[in-house]
């Protein structure tokens, strides 16, 4: 009888361990705060919910709104990116994406294959997207899928990576607080969006950006083309939003578009088509890169009427559904407002999904 209730109170003790462990390795886990909460209020959108998958780095949540494409288009989406994700990354992004939601459509910002290979095993890349997503979600065969070498442990046990964090409590405490609220609510009511109150002032407009689709990138792009046709994956679109520089080597996006094609889907390249959707270059750009909230609601309207017009992206909605939706544009657009009234007075901060619940910082 003792040696069972020993053997019990050192199961107990070693659960509890790993529970606390887990909870304190929650807590020191801050990489990206707007990445962070992007993927982790993707795991909280109801199961099959979404009709429109958006994949990529951050010129999706900064160009694109879900709640403003809902309003005007009726379609429901979700942006499931990270700042300067690596293409390798896409892959089981959509895995995961796959695994929660039946969209009708994934679009596929093709920015990751642009920058060449060299970030695809960069920790803080990859942290920025395994430690956010849920242990029940699988976390394991994240890390066992993008990991083929050593390494893994500080990714099965974020405290091996994290631990430094220890030095900033402001920003854990800041961060948990971000995490618990979006928790409580059971959503993220931007859906990823993101966005500065500022314009650029183009001081890169004129020049050329040059495109480095290396083997590791082609190798990227085609083990994920696979993996589409084997989930018989019909519709995907991969996209490459507005920026102001050209390509100084154009042939390697029409190389990416000739491989794409090959697999039967479909490229829209908007690069350097700002004029055509109206979007005024550099005032409604935020940087080079990223479009404002000016530019953002026309690439939303481009896009969502090319979604709309192009792809059969449509589905009934229960009443529940349309009331949540409801209520994610309307907090979208009382931030939205706030970002008006910053770029009036020139005052530049960074709104993202915890900007719904208290005012953002000032950046320098």
């Amino acid at each position: 009888m003792l040696r069972k209730r020993n053997i019990i109170s050192i199961i107990l003790f070693w659960v509890i361990l790993i529970v606390l462990y887990e909870m304190i390795s929650i807590v020191f886990s801050v990489n990206d705060s707007p990445s962070q909460m992007n993927v982790q209020g993707f795991f909280m959108e109801q199961k099959d919910s979404l009709d429109v998958l958006m994949i990529g780095s951050s010129e999706v949540y900064s160009d694109y709104s879900p709640a403003i494409a809902w309003e005007n288009y009726g379609y429901t989406s979700y942006d499931l990116s990270m700042g300067a994700a690596p293409a390798n990354l896409y892959k089981d992004m959509i895995k995961k994406g796959l695994e929660r939601q039946n969209p009708k459509l994934i679009v596929i910002s093709l920015n990751g294959y642009l920058h060449g290979s060299i970030d695809f095993e960069n920790p803080v890349q990859l942290h920025r997207w395994i430690d956010n997503v849920p242990y029940i979600y699988g976390r394991k065969d994240s890390v066992d899928s993008l990991l083929k070498g050593q390494g893994k442990g500080q990714f099965y046990f974020n405290m091996a990576f994290s631990h430094v964090n220890w030095k900033r409590p402001i920003s854990l405490a800041k961060n948990t607080l971000e995490k618990s609220v979006m928790t409580l609510n059971k959503q993220s009511y931007l859906k990823g969006f993101c966005t500065v109150s500022g314009s650029d002032k183009g001081t890169q407009m004129g020049e050329l950006q040059n495109i480095d689709f290396d083997n590791g990138c082609e190798d990227a792009l085609r083990e994920l083309l696979v993996y589409l046709q084997a989930q018989n994956i019909e519709k995907v679109l991969f996209v490459r939003f507005p920026h102001q520089r050209k390509f100084e080597n154009p042939e390697a996006i029409d190389k990416i578009g000739s491989i794409i094609s090959e697999y039967g889907y479909d490229i829209l390249n908007l690069n350097d088509k700002s004029k055509e959707l109206g979007i005024d270059v550099p005032a409604d750009y935020s940087d080079a890169e990223h479009l404002n909230i000016n530019g953002m609601e026309k690439m939303t309207e481009y896009l969502g009427k090319y979604i709309i017009n192009k792809y059969d992206v449509s589905s009934e909605k229960s009443t529940g559904d349309i009331v949540k939706w409801n209520k994610c544009v309307k907090k979208t657009k009382e931030m939205i407002n706030s970002v008006r009234e910053d770029m009036k007075s020139g005052t530049c901060r960074l709104y993202y999904e915890a900007s719904i619940y208290w005012e953002p910082k000032i950046q320098k």
